[in-house]
């Protein structure tokens, strides 16, 4: 869990900045939507385990985000939950430069889950299922 310490940041995101986080932050958000639509027309609210030796399935957990602000409120950053995972994606200054931290953990978490989905769907749309389900997955 990343804890992040709201009176250490001292700057104020660019425009450039804040449309970069919100770019991240709409990823999250289409995750979410293709994992309803599945959700919504399969009735199943889990996907297919990929990269592990059983074969099956296991639920798939909340898929979210938060906007990290300072005390002034502004934002620096967002807290994204994938899978029930958090992390934070946020822009931190060191000796001068301010740099994003936390996307490529995210963005990790987030074409797994992805690729979970599209195998999901090939099930689903397969002729047979129990084949699919077993094919080795390595996208």
């Amino acid at each position: 869990m990343f804890e992040l310490s709201q009176n250490k940041i001292k700057f104020e995101l660019t425009k450039r900045e804040l449309r970069k986080l919100n770019t991240l932050k709409n990823k999250v958000a289409k995750l979410n939507n293709d994992l309803r639509e599945y959700f919504d027309t399969c009735g199943e609210m889990s996907l297919p385990d990929i990269e592990c030796t059983c074969i099956g399935y296991s639920p798939m957990g909340l898929v979210d985000t938060q906007d990290i602000k300072d005390k002034d409120g502004n934002v620096s950053g967002f807290r994204a939950y994938v899978d029930d995972l958090e992390t934070a994606v946020v822009y931190v200054e060191e000796e001068g430069e301010i740099f994003l931290s936390g996307w490529e953990e995210l963005e990790d978490d987030i074409k797994y889950q992805r690729r979970r989905l599209n195998k999901a769907w090939r099930i689903f749309k397969s002729e047979n299922p129990d084949a699919e389900l077993e094919r080795d997955d390595e996208d």
